[in-house]
């Protein structure tokens, strides 16, 4: 290994903000368990950076460079508190803009989900139900925004993940069945979804658009509950609504 050199540093640094992941086209991906996963599935590295007094896995293989940082390079490289020692630099990919063509399958739409943990949190459960299409609605989090790829633990990696700028837009596209979680929709247990259907995923605070709960296609579902909690977090609710979808 070489040592990190202050340069480099600094650019890597600047990937933990949205503006330089784009501009460099990289983002940072921590933690060993999701660095292997990023293998695994063939991502395009730049290179692997490693703490100068972390033990470096030695199934981590491949052709990037790898270098070491000292502790304070390394600290400026993440927001964690306590960060794993192990970073990688990926190559962003292409993300397409939604077609009907490209939408194939059960899709999520995440329709303004703010917060980058839900949004990794969404991921690792549609990856578990093996619902890998995400539509990504205006508003989402930046799917590469470094918590998002913590959150995901991996599950980022076998995303198909697909942009929607324009609501009205979309709507007009898609001809498949579209569900809402809704308090005053149909009982989720009397739901039989289709295999191939699109369920809206909403914003943690102000629920589905407006634009969205208007159009005549939508289907609302509700998950009973018994309790006087007012919602659930975005990712349990996404969790139970997909185990029906897997129950059929």
């Amino acid at each position: 290994m070489e040592p990190l050199s202050q340069s480099k540093s600094k650019i890597f640094a600047s990937l933990l903000h949205k503006k330089y992941r784009y501009k460099n086209g990289l983002f940072l991906v921590e933690g060993e368990k999701c660095v292997q996963e990023a293998l695994t599935m063939n991502w395009p590295f730049e290179a692997i950076i490693v703490r100068q007094d972390h033990s470096f896995s030695s199934e981590i293989k491949q052709n990037s460079p790898v270098f070491e940082a000292s502790v304070d390079q390394f600290g400026k490289l993440t927001d964690q508190p306590h960060p794993e020692g192990v970073i990688a630099i990926v190559k962003l990919p292409f993300v397409a803009s939604y077609s009907p063509v490209s939408a194939q399958g059960a899709s999520l739409f995440l329709d303004g989900i703010q917060d980058p943990g839900n949004v990794g949190a969404i991921f690792r459960v549609a990856d578990w139900f093996g619902v890998r299409q995400v539509i990504l609605g205006p508003g989402t989090a930046d799917p590469f925004h470094p918590k998002v790829v913590r959150s995901s633990m991996g599950s980022l990696f076998r995303m198909n993940l697909l942009e929607v700028t324009d609501l009205e837009e979309w709507l007009g596209q898609e001809s498949r069945p579209i569900w809402i979680a809704d308090l005053d929709g149909k009982p989720l247990g009397e739901v039989v979804p289709g295999a191939g259907d699109v369920l809206v995923i909403g914003n943690e605070a102000r629920g589905i658009s407006p634009q969205l709960r208007a159009h005549s296609q939508l289907q609302s579902i509700r998950i009973p509950g018994g309790s006087e909690t007012e919602s659930l977090n975005a990712a349990v609710a996404t969790g139970i609504l997909l185990y029906r979808w897997q129950m059929g």
